[in-house]
């Protein structure tokens, strides 16, 4: 599997987030990327440059460009809800991270290999624990799994 690219933390954690929405809701359209280059009416690939500002070849928008790029995928308009976030800012990793897992809900073979590469990475990170450390780990995840059942109207947000 070829490395990911070198990430720059040149972005803001709230341009990330508005980005993978909209990365989500083009995805659910099933618009192409350069699609929605051509509908913005930006250049080729700005898209895909301007959703992944941290690589080498990325660029973050003008927020001009990204209120275009909104109005292209919501063009009935839209709402931004801002709430509490358990754990850290949305980093650059987790945008990729979110990015490949949003890919994966509308493709079978993205999703298969997703959890292939996972299922290696799980087993390798297991095959270094002691069976004692793998039993903490399985109990905690049985109780995570019963209180999640006592509170089935909590999602996992």
């Amino acid at each position: 599997m070829a490395p990911l690219p070198a990430t720059i933390e040149r972005a803001t954690p709230v341009y990330r987030a508005i980005m993978l929405e909209v990365e989500r809701r083009r995805q659910t359209l099933g618009l192409s990327m350069d699609g929605l280059s051509d509908e913005v009416g930006v250049a080729d690939r700005y898209y895909a440059k301007a959703l992944h500002p941290d690589t080498p070849s990325g660029r973050q928008a003008r927020w001009e460009t990204v209120q275009e790029i909104l109005d292209a995928v919501f063009p009935g308009g839209f709402d931004i809800e801002i709430k509490p976030k358990i754990g850290g800012c949305l980093s650059a990793q987790d945008l990729r991270r979110k990015i490949r897992f949003a890919a994966a809900d509308t493709n079978a073979v993205t999703r298969r290999k997703l959890m292939s590469e996972l299922g290696r990475k799980g087993a390798a990170a297991r095959s270094a624990l002691s069976p004692e450390q793998r039993r903490e780990i399985a109990l905690k995840a049985a109780a995570t799994k019963r209180a999640k059942r006592a509170r089935p109207d909590e999602g996992l947000y």
